[in-house]
């Protein structure tokens, strides 16, 4: 059975059917790729975004911190947010709103789904 959650935490509808008929949907990686605890950074029509799972759920973000761009991608997880390596900004994960730090702006996020691949394995897809 199909997982799905956006990035702010709200169920994401049912879809029914395969994943080739999954519109505006791009298959990023097998969940196992990113394991708990951990984040990993794709670039997407020339965006850096960064994928983070935690407390078993997957989140994603621009990865560049609206500060001075810091790769939040080598960022520290801390509970339901993520810390920019460089000047310490805080974002929550859910959102992408800036929670404390330097002058700064909100992150974009981005829906994430969990569903089986063409081979069935659970992977994760990304909205675009």
């Amino acid at each position: 059975m199909s997982k799905f959650v956006m990035a702010d935490g709200r169920a994401f509808p049912s879809h029914t059917g395969n994943t080739k008929k999954m519109d505006k949907y791009l298959k990023i990686c097998n969940t196992f790729e990113i394991p708990e605890g951990s984040s990993k950074v794709f670039k997407i029509n020339d965006t850096e975004i960064v994928v983070i799972h935690t407390k078993g759920n997957f989140y994603a973000l621009d990865n560049r911190c609206s500060h001075q761009e810091g790769p939040l991608g080598l960022g520290r997880i801390l509970d339901r947010s993520i810390i920019c390596p460089w000047h310490g900004a805080r974002f929550e994960l859910q959102s992408g709103r800036l929670l404390e730090g330097p002058n700064c702006k909100n992150l974009k996020n981005y829906i994430v789904q969990i569903n089986q691949d063409e081979t069935g394995c659970p992977a994760l897809f990304l909205g675009v």
